[in-house]
């Protein structure tokens, strides 16, 4: 497994020191600012066997989640072939939180924008809810430095390389139960629920928009 690589990275607004790890793209503090001998991602492993990809030659990205109710760890998939390593594009590398942070992205209609941090020069993703909340303050996850924008926005390094289109849902409702299975197609813009397009999923007797249950559910996918 990549050994983390850790750098000081400043202070947050409440004056406590911030480590951050190069290698994963992850803090590197607890919450008294203490450096960790080990970041917080709970996906090294993908880091170990980076794929590298040249956008000109894949047709097709498919995103497979078996239940997210349980895990939201995806299955991979360029070409059909199943790939589940952190994806390397040009300057970018894309980890599993990014390809989340894009499916709630076009499921919420936001137009990327492209972002470079002002530290490292890099280009930005945004995850968890700073993927469905523009915001003028962004977190670099290259460096770990904050940098701020000019008018606020949201960020996938993909839409950098790729033609990404907002997910169109039909009406109607899948119920869950014990299992949420999705099926995202990324360069189609399709998102099945339990194999089904819909707009609305029914959980614990209540209908709610599936839009507004999966930001809830990758909210802290950051």
């Amino acid at each position: 497994m990549n050994t983390c690589h850790i750098k000081y990275c400043g202070k947050d607004k409440n004056g406590i020191d911030r480590y951050w790890c190069l290698t994963h793209k992850d803090i590197a503090s607890d919450t008294e600012g203490n450096q960790l001998k080990e970041c917080l991602c709970n996906y090294k492993e993908i880091y170990d066997n980076k794929i590298k990809i040249e956008p000109q030659n894949i047709d097709s990205i498919k995103v497979t989640y078996k239940n997210v109710l349980e895990e939201i760890k995806p299955n991979i998939y360029l070409n059909q072939k199943e790939e589940n390593h952190a994806l390397e594009i040009k300057d970018s590398i894309l980890d599993f939180k990014d390809i989340g942070g894009l499916m709630i992205s076009k499921l919420n209609g936001i137009k990327l924008i492209p972002s470079y941090c002002s530290y490292c020069g890099k280009p930005h993703t945004d995850d968890g809810i700073f993927a469905y909340t523009p915001h003028a303050k962004h977190l670099c996850q290259y460096c770990g430095y904050f940098y701020n924008v000019e008018k606020a926005n949201i960020g996938n390094e993909f839409a950098l390389f790729f033609d990404v289109p907002d997910i169109t849902l039909e009406e109607g409702i899948v119920e869950i139960e014990d299992t949420l299975c999705l099926e995202y197609d990324i360069l189609k813009g399709t998102l099945l629920t339990n194999g089904k397009n819909v707009n609305k999923v029914k959980a614990k007797g209540k209908i709610i928009y599936l839009k507004t249950y999966l930001n809830e559910l990758f909210k802290d996918e950051y």
